[in-house]
Protein backbone atom coordinates (compact mmCIF):
# COMPACT_ATOMS: atom_id res chain seq x y z
CA UNK A 1 0.00 0.00 0.00
CA UNK A 2 1.67 3.36 -1.17
CA UNK A 3 1.56 6.28 1.13
CA UNK A 4 -1.42 7.90 -0.73
CA UNK A 5 -3.50 5.12 -0.62
CA UNK A 6 -2.51 4.84 2.91
CA UNK A 7 -3.69 8.60 3.82
CA UNK A 8 -7.18 7.58 2.06
CA UNK A 9 -7.90 4.76 4.07
CA UNK A 10 -7.17 6.31 7.63
CA UNK A 11 -9.09 9.31 5.78
CA UNK A 12 -12.06 7.27 5.35
CA UNK A 13 -11.65 5.33 8.35
CA UNK A 14 -11.43 8.68 10.67
CA UNK A 15 -14.82 9.97 8.95
CA UNK A 16 -16.42 6.21 9.88
CA UNK A 17 -15.32 6.17 13.53
CA UNK A 18 -16.56 9.67 13.94
CA UNK A 19 -19.87 8.66 12.51
CA UNK A 20 -20.20 5.84 14.48
CA UNK A 21 -19.03 7.89 17.63
CA UNK A 22 -21.84 10.74 16.69
CA UNK A 23 -24.69 7.99 16.22
CA UNK A 24 -23.62 6.27 19.55
CA UNK A 25 -24.07 9.23 21.04
CA UNK A 26 -27.55 10.01 19.67
CA UNK A 27 -28.46 6.95 20.60
CA UNK A 28 -27.12 7.70 24.34
CA UNK A 29 -28.80 10.77 24.35
CA UNK A 30 -32.13 9.52 23.60
CA UNK A 31 -32.02 6.77 25.68
CA UNK A 32 -30.82 8.60 28.83
CA UNK A 33 -33.93 10.95 28.12
CA UNK A 34 -36.37 8.35 28.29
CA UNK A 35 -34.61 6.65 31.37
CA UNK A 36 -35.50 10.44 32.68
CA UNK A 37 -38.94 10.53 31.71
CA UNK A 38 -39.34 7.03 33.34
CA UNK A 39 -37.73 8.04 36.54
CA UNK A 40 -40.22 11.45 36.69
CA UNK A 41 -42.96 9.05 35.86
CA UNK A 42 -42.49 6.50 38.52
CA UNK A 43 -41.98 9.63 40.75
CA UNK A 44 -45.41 10.84 40.18
CA UNK A 45 -46.57 7.48 41.12
CA UNK A 46 -45.30 7.56 44.14
CA UNK A 47 -46.53 10.97 44.68
CA UNK A 48 -50.35 9.62 43.67
CA UNK A 49 -49.52 6.52 45.97
CA UNK A 50 -48.49 8.81 48.75
CA UNK A 51 -52.13 11.09 48.42
CA UNK A 52 -53.54 7.59 48.45
CA UNK A 53 -57.43 6.61 48.34
CA UNK A 54 -58.37 8.87 51.51
CA UNK A 55 -58.27 12.44 52.25
CA UNK A 56 -56.52 12.04 55.27
CA UNK A 57 -53.50 11.59 53.07
CA UNK A 58 -53.45 14.75 51.69
CA UNK A 59 -54.50 16.32 54.89
CA UNK A 60 -51.15 15.12 56.54
CA UNK A 61 -49.17 16.61 53.47
CA UNK A 62 -51.22 19.58 52.74
CA UNK A 63 -53.68 20.82 55.38
CA UNK A 64 -53.12 23.31 59.01
CA UNK A 65 -55.52 21.83 61.49
CA UNK A 66 -55.28 20.43 65.50
CA UNK A 67 -53.26 17.57 65.76
CA UNK A 68 -51.49 17.27 61.93
CA UNK A 69 -48.46 15.07 62.64
CA UNK A 70 -46.89 16.61 60.08
CA UNK A 71 -47.09 19.10 61.34
CA UNK A 72 -49.27 21.90 60.14
CA UNK A 73 -47.23 22.83 57.15
CA UNK A 74 -49.18 25.99 57.03
CA UNK A 75 -49.92 26.77 52.86
CA UNK A 76 -52.32 28.80 51.73
CA UNK A 77 -54.38 28.95 48.70
CA UNK A 78 -56.05 32.28 47.16
CA UNK A 79 -57.57 32.28 43.84
CA UNK A 80 -55.81 35.86 43.62
CA UNK A 81 -52.63 34.36 44.13
CA UNK A 82 -52.59 32.47 40.42
CA UNK A 83 -48.44 31.79 41.30
CA UNK A 84 -49.37 29.82 43.98
CA UNK A 85 -47.14 28.54 47.41
CA UNK A 86 -44.35 26.67 47.42
CA UNK A 87 -44.22 23.08 48.85
CA UNK A 88 -40.83 22.04 50.26
CA UNK A 89 -41.88 17.99 50.60
CA UNK A 90 -43.96 15.22 50.11
CA UNK A 91 -43.83 12.26 52.52
CA UNK A 92 -45.46 9.06 52.98
CA UNK A 93 -47.42 8.28 55.94
CA UNK A 94 -49.16 5.63 57.39
CA UNK A 95 -52.85 5.73 59.02
CA UNK A 96 -52.15 7.65 62.00
CA UNK A 97 -50.01 10.46 59.93
CA UNK A 98 -46.54 9.10 61.01
CA UNK A 99 -43.92 10.17 58.11
CA UNK A 100 -42.96 6.31 56.90
CA UNK A 101 -40.38 7.98 54.11
CA UNK A 102 -39.78 11.27 51.87
CA UNK A 103 -41.04 10.50 48.26
CA UNK A 104 -39.95 14.21 47.05
CA UNK A 105 -38.15 17.44 48.44
CA UNK A 106 -37.63 20.75 46.84
CA UNK A 107 -33.92 21.09 45.23
CA UNK A 108 -32.75 17.38 45.42
CA UNK A 109 -32.87 14.84 43.25
CA UNK A 110 -35.29 11.88 43.61
CA UNK A 111 -33.29 9.24 41.93
CA UNK A 112 -29.77 8.21 43.52
CA UNK A 113 -28.61 7.13 39.91
CA UNK A 114 -29.93 10.21 38.19
CA UNK A 115 -28.40 13.01 40.35
CA UNK A 116 -28.97 15.29 37.08
CA UNK A 117 -32.53 14.83 37.44
CA UNK A 118 -33.67 17.03 40.35
CA UNK A 119 -36.83 18.36 41.63
CA UNK A 120 -37.05 22.04 40.70
CA UNK A 121 -39.79 22.98 42.26
CA UNK A 122 -43.54 22.11 43.62
CA UNK A 123 -45.92 24.46 43.86
CA UNK A 124 -49.98 24.42 44.83
CA UNK A 125 -51.54 26.60 42.26
CA UNK A 126 -55.31 28.32 42.41
CA UNK A 127 -57.67 27.22 39.08
CA UNK A 128 -61.04 27.95 40.14
CA UNK A 129 -63.32 28.66 43.02
CA UNK A 130 -66.34 26.29 43.01
CA UNK A 131 -67.80 27.67 46.24
CA UNK A 132 -67.16 29.61 49.52
CA UNK A 133 -63.83 28.49 50.49
CA UNK A 134 -64.00 25.77 48.17
CA UNK A 135 -60.95 25.67 45.62
CA UNK A 136 -60.10 23.60 42.36
CA UNK A 137 -56.04 23.56 42.46
CA UNK A 138 -53.35 21.62 41.20
CA UNK A 139 -49.53 20.28 42.30
CA UNK A 140 -47.53 21.94 39.44
CA UNK A 141 -44.15 19.71 39.69
CA UNK A 142 -41.04 21.08 37.78
CA UNK A 143 -37.96 18.62 37.25
CA UNK A 144 -35.16 19.65 36.25
CA UNK A 145 -32.95 17.76 34.37
CA UNK A 146 -28.72 18.36 33.56
CA UNK A 147 -26.83 21.64 34.62
CA UNK A 148 -26.23 24.99 33.52
CA UNK A 149 -26.94 26.02 29.71
CA UNK A 150 -27.94 22.76 29.09
CA UNK A 151 -30.33 22.38 31.54
CA UNK A 152 -34.29 21.53 30.27
CA UNK A 153 -37.85 21.20 32.41
CA UNK A 154 -40.33 18.79 32.46
CA UNK A 155 -43.51 19.52 33.95
CA UNK A 156 -46.02 17.44 35.52
CA UNK A 157 -49.16 17.98 37.40
CA UNK A 158 -51.89 16.38 39.97
CA UNK A 159 -55.69 17.86 40.48
CA UNK A 160 -56.61 18.88 44.07
CA UNK A 161 -59.84 19.75 45.53
CA UNK A 162 -59.23 22.03 48.79
CA UNK A 163 -61.02 23.85 51.52
CA UNK A 164 -59.56 26.72 52.69
CA UNK A 165 -59.84 28.89 56.03
CA UNK A 166 -61.58 32.60 55.30
CA UNK A 167 -59.06 33.82 57.59
CA UNK A 168 -56.06 32.46 56.88
CA UNK A 169 -56.24 30.94 53.85
CA UNK A 170 -54.18 28.02 55.02
CA UNK A 171 -55.70 24.65 53.52
CA UNK A 172 -58.02 22.61 56.37
CA UNK A 173 -59.17 19.81 54.04
CA UNK A 174 -58.01 18.29 50.92
CA UNK A 175 -58.39 15.56 48.82
CA UNK A 176 -57.34 14.47 45.12
CA UNK A 177 -59.96 16.06 42.63
CA UNK A 178 -59.74 12.90 40.46
CA UNK A 179 -61.53 13.06 36.92
CA UNK A 180 -63.38 15.89 37.73
CA UNK A 181 -65.40 17.44 34.83
CA UNK A 182 -61.95 20.59 35.11
CA UNK A 183 -59.74 17.99 34.65
CA UNK A 184 -60.74 16.13 31.87
CA UNK A 185 -61.27 19.59 29.77
CA UNK A 186 -58.05 20.62 31.20
CA UNK A 187 -56.84 16.71 29.37
CA UNK A 188 -58.91 17.91 26.21
CA UNK A 189 -57.53 21.42 25.75
CA UNK A 190 -53.62 19.91 26.37
CA UNK A 191 -54.64 17.17 24.10
CA UNK A 192 -55.79 18.91 21.40
CA UNK A 193 -53.57 21.59 20.93
CA UNK A 194 -50.46 19.08 21.52
CA UNK A 195 -49.47 21.03 25.05
CA UNK A 196 -49.70 24.50 24.07
CA UNK A 197 -53.42 25.33 25.09
CA UNK A 198 -55.17 25.10 29.11
CA UNK A 199 -58.30 25.20 30.21
CA UNK A 200 -59.53 28.85 31.55
CA UNK A 201 -62.90 28.08 33.57
CA UNK A 202 -63.79 31.95 33.55
CA UNK A 203 -64.16 31.92 29.77
CA UNK A 204 -65.01 27.93 29.42
CA UNK A 205 -62.59 27.40 26.82
CA UNK A 206 -58.88 26.78 25.86
CA UNK A 207 -55.93 29.21 25.63
CA UNK A 208 -52.96 29.61 24.93
CA UNK A 209 -50.36 28.93 27.73
CA UNK A 210 -48.83 32.49 28.71
CA UNK A 211 -45.76 31.10 26.53
CA UNK A 212 -46.94 30.51 23.42
CA UNK A 213 -48.06 33.25 21.40
CA UNK A 214 -48.75 33.97 17.62
CA UNK A 215 -46.68 36.29 16.01
CA UNK A 216 -47.33 38.60 13.09
CA UNK A 217 -44.92 39.82 10.19
CA UNK A 218 -46.02 42.00 7.18
CA UNK A 219 -43.12 42.54 5.95
CA UNK A 220 -43.47 39.14 3.94
CA UNK A 221 -46.88 37.50 2.82
CA UNK A 222 -45.69 34.08 1.40
CA UNK A 223 -42.83 33.29 4.82
CA UNK A 224 -42.64 33.70 8.65
CA UNK A 225 -40.46 32.47 11.53
CA UNK A 226 -40.47 32.68 14.97
CA UNK A 227 -38.13 35.69 16.63
CA UNK A 228 -35.32 34.87 18.10
CA UNK A 229 -35.47 32.99 21.21
CA UNK A 230 -38.48 31.22 20.35
CA UNK A 231 -39.49 28.01 18.56
CA UNK A 232 -42.36 26.74 16.78
CA UNK A 233 -44.98 25.51 18.58
CA UNK A 234 -45.72 22.35 16.99
CA UNK A 235 -45.71 19.04 18.15
CA UNK A 236 -43.19 15.96 17.21
CA UNK A 237 -45.89 14.12 16.92
CA UNK A 238 -47.82 15.94 14.81
CA UNK A 239 -46.73 15.51 10.92
CA UNK A 240 -48.92 18.19 9.22
CA UNK A 241 -48.60 21.14 12.15
CA UNK A 242 -49.56 23.65 9.11
CA UNK A 243 -53.33 23.86 10.37
CA UNK A 244 -52.41 24.86 13.78
CA UNK A 245 -49.33 26.59 13.87
CA UNK A 246 -49.85 28.60 10.63
CA UNK A 247 -51.84 31.40 9.61
CA UNK A 248 -52.16 34.04 7.32
CA UNK A 249 -54.94 37.08 8.16
CA UNK A 250 -56.39 39.53 5.80
CA UNK A 251 -58.74 40.78 3.64
CA UNK A 252 -59.72 40.83 -0.07
CA UNK A 253 -60.34 37.00 0.02
CA UNK A 254 -62.34 34.97 -2.41
CA UNK A 255 -66.03 34.90 -1.28
CA UNK A 256 -67.93 31.78 -1.62
CA UNK A 257 -71.93 30.65 -1.66
CA UNK A 258 -72.23 28.07 0.99
CA UNK A 259 -71.60 24.75 0.51
CA UNK A 260 -73.40 21.72 1.97
CA UNK A 261 -71.34 18.53 2.62
CA UNK A 262 -72.29 15.05 2.87
CA UNK A 263 -71.96 15.06 6.22
CA UNK A 264 -74.53 17.98 6.27
CA UNK A 265 -71.98 20.88 7.81
CA UNK A 266 -72.28 24.00 5.80
CA UNK A 267 -69.60 25.92 5.31
CA UNK A 268 -68.24 28.92 3.29
CA UNK A 269 -65.35 29.98 4.91
CA UNK A 270 -63.37 32.38 2.07
CA UNK A 271 -60.16 31.07 4.15
CA UNK A 272 -60.25 27.77 3.12
CA UNK A 273 -59.17 28.93 -0.51
CA UNK A 274 -57.40 31.75 0.09
CA UNK A 275 -54.11 30.14 0.78
CA UNK A 276 -52.60 27.12 1.49
CA UNK A 277 -50.34 26.66 4.53
CA UNK A 278 -47.05 24.64 5.14
CA UNK A 279 -44.03 23.74 7.58
CA UNK A 280 -40.48 23.39 7.24
CA UNK A 281 -39.25 21.63 9.98
CA UNK A 282 -35.77 21.79 8.91
CA UNK A 283 -35.62 25.69 8.85
CA UNK A 284 -38.63 26.21 11.17
CA UNK A 285 -40.86 28.30 8.99
CA UNK A 286 -44.26 28.49 7.96
CA UNK A 287 -44.84 28.95 4.41
CA UNK A 288 -48.02 30.15 2.60
CA UNK A 289 -48.85 29.83 -1.56
CA UNK A 290 -52.14 32.09 -2.09
CA UNK A 291 -54.58 31.80 -4.58
CA UNK A 292 -54.56 33.22 -7.64
CA UNK A 293 -57.81 35.37 -6.94
CA UNK A 294 -56.02 36.51 -3.91
CA UNK A 295 -53.94 39.74 -3.15
CA UNK A 296 -50.69 38.04 -0.90
CA UNK A 297 -50.02 41.76 -0.33
CA UNK A 298 -53.49 42.26 1.59
CA UNK A 299 -52.64 39.44 3.93
CA UNK A 300 -50.12 39.39 6.85
CA UNK A 301 -48.86 35.81 8.01
CA UNK A 302 -48.60 34.45 11.65
CA UNK A 303 -46.88 31.76 13.46
CA UNK A 304 -47.53 30.24 16.93
CA UNK A 305 -44.31 30.86 18.50
CA UNK A 306 -43.44 29.47 22.49
CA UNK A 307 -40.82 31.08 24.53
CA UNK A 308 -39.67 34.49 25.64
CA UNK A 309 -38.18 35.83 22.91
Amino acid sequence: MSLVEAMIFLGLFSIGVLTTLQWLQSVYQRTNMIHKNSSIDNAMTEVAIAFGTDDKYCNYILSSWPGNPNPDPHITLNTAAVDGVDIGKIDFHDENGNVLGNVLTTGNPFNLKQNDLVVKSMRLKPIASTGPQKIIAKIEFAFQRGTGVTSSETKRWMPIAATVDPVTNYVTNCSIAGDSLMTLRYRQCEIESDGFEHYEVNTDTCVLNSNVKWYRDPSDPAKIRCPAGTRPAVSVYDFSPELKACNSKGSGGVTLKSRTYQSGRIDNSPSEINFVPSFDRVTGACSFAYVAQVNPSNFVPEIKCVGAP
